[in-house]
């Protein structure tokens, strides 16, 4: 086969382009390389997720819980299955737990902290109120003419043992 010059630099400037092209910024792969990159992290996290499930329902098997392990052992093949044959459904159940953990995070939140701090934080003060006492000095204003807060003098040698 004869290939004439002209189409011969043609073929080798196409071919200098597409070099250039790849070094300088390779815009034509983008979408492939997000889709296999979202694909890739799919697989580490169905790995990393069946098997958290297979330590946890080995680990209520050693317990003698056979139904929560069996429970367990459902979950992480059905999260295999899903992850690796279905990625439509594996992505529409994330987003459910993910959904279903934000909630219980907001309702632990205000069903637990709130309490807790009524319980105990508020008394607490109550409690220092009565007595007297402000151990964070919170008491504004005061009739001193500063604020400083005189300490002990120390030597120089304790600056130079830091711990």
């Amino acid at each position: 086969m004869n290939i004439s010059g002209n189409s011969q630099v043609a073929i080798m400037a196409g071919e200098a382009e597409d070099r250039i092209s790849a070094a300088v910024w390779r815009w034509r792969d983008r979408d492939t390389d997000r889709v296999a990159d979202r694909a890739a992290k799919r697989k580490r996290r169905v790995l990393i997720q069946s098997m958290v499930i297979l330590v946890l329902s080995s680990a209520m098997l050693l317990m003698h819980w056979y139904r929560m392990s069996g429970i367990c052992a459902t979950v992480g093949a059905a999260i295999v299955a899903t992850g690796f044959f279905a990625p439509v459904v594996y992505d529409a159940m994330d987003r459910f737990v993910a959904v279903m953990a934000q909630a219980f995070g907001v309702c632990l939140t205000w069903l637990l902290l709130v309490p807790f701090f009524f319980l105990c934080f508020l008394p607490g003060r109550l409690l220092l109120l009565a007595r007297g006492r402000d151990p964070m000095c919170r008491k504004f204003p005061t009739d001193d003419k500063t604020y400083w807060v005189s300490r002990p003098e120390r030597r120089p040698d304790h600056f130079q043992r830091q711990y």
